[in-house]
């Protein structure tokens, strides 16, 4: 996989698609309220300087491999191959326009039961796929802020792919989880996502 160039082709397609039009709910977060501009500051401020010609990348410099084995080891985790090539390529991402929160730098990542425990407890009750067993999503890790709608986040797997569970990155929306098998699905989901809105403007 080369990260540099799938990132190279996510950036652009975020350029064509506020070179177009930023779309309404992103335009809302903008000229909004201040305290919702503080709880989306990231986007605001990289979309503002976007639009206004400051900003031409949304990634960071890679993460080193010192950096990444050290969350693993404070998380008590290990992150899936696809991810951690990811954060060597670029330790984080802010993606305005997309429904999920910026990617967050390594340091920042979390296990989802430590910040989101109401949404676990919430699925624990319901009848749906073994990703929504409550023991499962805790022990997911969040690699996302919170996203537009609030509860929008990008999770990935600690535990290594199998046969019969072959996923290791994951969409969770309100309404369920949509299963990927590497985070690079993930990746090329948002460049669909971002060159069909350019494509709409």
């Amino acid at each position: 996989m080369d990260w540099q160039a799938m990132l190279n082709e996510l950036n652009q397609a975020i350029l064509d698609n506020l070179a177009n039009s930023a779309p309404d709910v992103l335009r809302d977060r903008i000229n909004g309220p201040a305290e919702e501009q503080e709880r989306f500051q990231r986007v605001v401020t990289a979309t503002k300087e976007a639009l206004s010609g400051e900003r031409q990348w949304f990634g960071c410099p890679g993460a080193s491999e010192q950096e990444i084995s050290a969350r693993e080891a404070h998380l008590g985790v290990a992150f899936p191959d696809s991810y951690r090539a990811f954060l060597k390529a670029s330790n984080g991402f802010i993606i305005p326009g997309s429904f999920n929160g910026p990617l967050l730098p390594v340091s920042e990542v979390q296990l989802f039961g430590e910040t989101n425990a109401w949404i676990c407890e919430l699925w624990a009750k319901a009848d749906y796929p073994e990703i929504t067993a409550e023991s499962r999503l805790k022990g997911l890790i969040r690699v996302s802020s919170t996203g537009l709608w609030t509860s929008d986040y990008l999770l990935v797997e600690p535990r290594p792919p199998t046969a019969d569970w072959p996923y290791t990155a994951y969409c969770y929306d309100r309404m369920g989880v949509n299963e990927l098998e590497t985070f690079a699905d993930v990746i090329a989901g948002e460049i669909r996502w971002q060159k069909s809105m350019a494509g709409a403007g």
